[in-house]
């Protein structure tokens, strides 16, 4: 069956992909902050039967590598669409594995604008620390099953428990079917959630997202998107292609030294570079002359790259920064140029990959880690030829 969305009648085509996995048709709204669809987006063709497609993000930092500097532009785009009335109190929850760094971003660009609001941040994520996480299901996904942990600190508890805007960051929406059922489950846990706003960099929902997300009469929904409009994929015959991830996710998948100081447990702070491990040498090497410095995050951790990155864009180097991803992705069509496989910081044996990388291009490569480095973050270095930054956190790792 195709894979549809209903045409805005005022939309204009503006770009056709054919892709090798069918053929994507997408239209820009009139009404969208931005009509300049190149400046946000590239396709690609994904190796997934569920989903043949992928909207590449331009912005996001991940399959494309991007300046600190543009990425940061993003979050404070998103972050300056959310309405705050008095007495509100906000969870922000970025969508793994794509929109983990997104999604911290825009809640720091938020704490920066209204200190004051009572606010929270916590990614979704493939990897379990207990049971008494979230489940839910991003259906058309490699890798489908989800989960979102609760709050360990008792005030950081009741301060999610009382919050009543719930804000929900992604890259792009399409169906809306992923965050019905995140928000589906979420209010279970936590009622006192009157509102739900989604913050996304392309909604082609052709505005159809925001009725199949709502969770009752109880509850107000609303869509802020730096680029809007439709889409449509129409699968070719040969779209079924044999990913080797189709059936790799394994059940509530658990990393030894995973830790929730950097978003996979709600945090109320920003992440700051006295996180990482070895800041002296850090702060010793921005001391030099002008580099060309490639900041690579590894899977969910995508943040703490970020936050390097900019700290060495700050200092006047020349930094891009990007994600290594479980994503499979067909190279060669599209917005994807080439493909680096690398290993699994996470242990869980799945293949990751690294896209669009020219490491000639940099003259430093830096691979940032969650917790300890292990045999497969070393291996990713040395894949990269690159040095390993750790980022720690008081709480997980005494």
């Amino acid at each position: 069956m195709p894979q549809t969305q209903t045409y805005m009648p005022t939309a204009t085509v503006v770009r056709e992909a054919a892709l090798p996995t069918g053929h994507l048709e997408v239209r820009i709204s009139p009404y969208s902050t931005c009509q300049d669809i190149d400046e946000y987006i590239g396709f690609a063709a994904r190796d997934n039967a569920k989903r043949g497609f992928l909207f590449v993000s331009r912005v996001l930092g991940k399959h494309v590598p991007v300046t600190p500097s543009r990425m940061r532009k993003a979050h404070v785009a998103l972050a300056n669409s959310i309405d705050v009335s008095t007495g509100d109190s906000f969870v922000f929850v970025g969508m793994a594995e794509t929109a983990t760094g997104l999604g911290y971003g825009t809640f720091e660009a938020f704490q920066r604008s209204v200190p004051d609001v009572p606010a929270l941040y916590v990614h979704t994520t493939r990897y379990w620390m207990d049971d008494d996480a979230l489940t839910f299901e991003e259906s058309h996904s490699h890798a489908p099953n989800l989960c979102l942990h609760v709050a360990l600190d008792p005030r950081v508890r009741a301060q999610q428990e009382a919050a009543n805007v719930l804000v929900l960051v992604d890259d792009e929406l399409s169906t809306g079917r992923t965050f019905a059922h995140l928000v589906r489950e979420y209010r279970l846990r936590y009622p006192a959630v009157e509102k739900v706003q989604v913050l996304t960099l392309c909604d082609f929902s052709g505005s159809l997202a925001a009725d199949t997300i709502i969770d009752g009469p109880d509850v107000r929904v609303s869509i802020d998107a730096l680029l809007m409009g439709d889409h449509i994929f129409l699968p070719s015959c040969a779209s079924g292609h044999g990913n080797p991830q189709s059936s790799a996710q394994p059940s509530k998948h658990a990393h030894p030294n995973l830790g929730g100081g950097f978003g996979r447990r709600p945090v109320s702070t920003a992440l700051r570079i006295d996180d990482v491990v070895g800041a002296p040498e850090l702060i010793s090497l921005a001391k030099l002359d002008t580099l060309r410095i490639k900041v690579v995050g590894t899977g969910e951790f995508m943040h703490g790259a970020y936050v390097l990155g900019a700290w060495l864009e700050d200092r006047g180097h020349e930094v891009h920064v990007q994600s290594t991803t479980r994503s499979p992705i067909l190279p060669g069509y599209g917005a994807i140029n080439n493909a680096c496989r690398v290993s699994d910081h996470y242990g869980e044996g799945v293949p990751n990959f690294l896209y669009n990388h020219f490491p000639d291009d940099y003259e430093l490569t830096l691979v940032c880690c969650e917790g300890p480095a292990n045999q497969s973050t070393r291996s990713i270095a040395s894949t990269l030829s690159a040095r390993i930054v750790q980022f720690v956190h008081h709480s997980d790792f005494p």
